[in-house]
């Protein structure tokens, strides 16, 4: 009898997407963590940077969410808004984990047509350090996910899962009524005007020793 041979191949599994949440516990936290695991992430929330075991390929950073819309501002607010993050970056860096730190925030970007929140100027930095993390640390960094207040907890949450799990490289990213935004440079047409000065008035030129403050002081 001619002998028979069998040959099993078995794949092994897919391996979860990690994701440390780092912040308080919220309601949002909660909601966030929910809808990540739905979508077959497997998540772990950590209050400190030091916590986060290897493995993990993303952090969501969700302090800023806390920061106040009004006066008074809290005793932190400088850590939240900057200095804590900053310090995040820092050590992912000398640490050389191989994850990436992400920014949640809401209604920071002005974008469709609407503008920024006028009472979340305290998330302000954050922005200014996410294009900052970008250009120099770009191997620890994933982005800003700009969240739109007008949308209840459970969209707000999807939104941030979207940007987390998709697969481009945007890192500027904001939601509105669902829709996603990225920032772009684009051609802005300025209705031309003529422009008068008092002869009696005193003007401010900054940069005034280049050739184009030249040129304006003459005028």
């Amino acid at each position: 009898a001619a002998s028979q041979q069998m040959l099993i191949a078995a794949r092994k599994p897919l391996a979860k997407h990690r994701i440390a949440i780092l912040g308080e516990k919220t309601n949002f936290t909660d909601t966030l963590s929910h809808t990540l695991e739905t979508c077959g992430a497997e998540l772990l929330t950590v209050s400190d940077l030091n916590e986060v075991p290897d493995g993990v390929q993303d952090i969501l950073y969700l302090d800023a969410l806390a920061l106040p819309e009004s006066e008074p501002m809290p005793a932190d607010l400088e850590a939240r808004a900057f200095l804590t993050p900053l310090s995040h970056l820092q050590n992912l860096m000398e640490s050389q984990k191989d994850c990436r730190l992400w920014i949640v925030t809401r209604r920071a970007f002005a974008c469709g047509g609407a503008p920024a929140k006028p009472c979340v100027q305290w998330q302000a930095p954050l922005l200014g350090l996410g294009r900052v993390a970008a250009l120099e640390c770009p191997s620890v960094w994933g982005g800003i996910i700009d969240l739109d207040t007008d949308d209840d907890m459970q969209t707000q949450a999807q939104c941030a899962a979207n940007s987390l799990l998709n697969a481009d490289t945007e890192d500027q990213t904001a939601w509105r009524q669902g829709k996603r935004y990225a920032p772009r440079l684009v051609e802005s047409f300025v209705p031309s005007r003529s422009i008068q000065f008092d002869k009696n008035g005193t003007y401010l030129v900054t940069g005034g020793f280049g050739g184009l403050g030249a040129l304006i002081g003459r005028l």
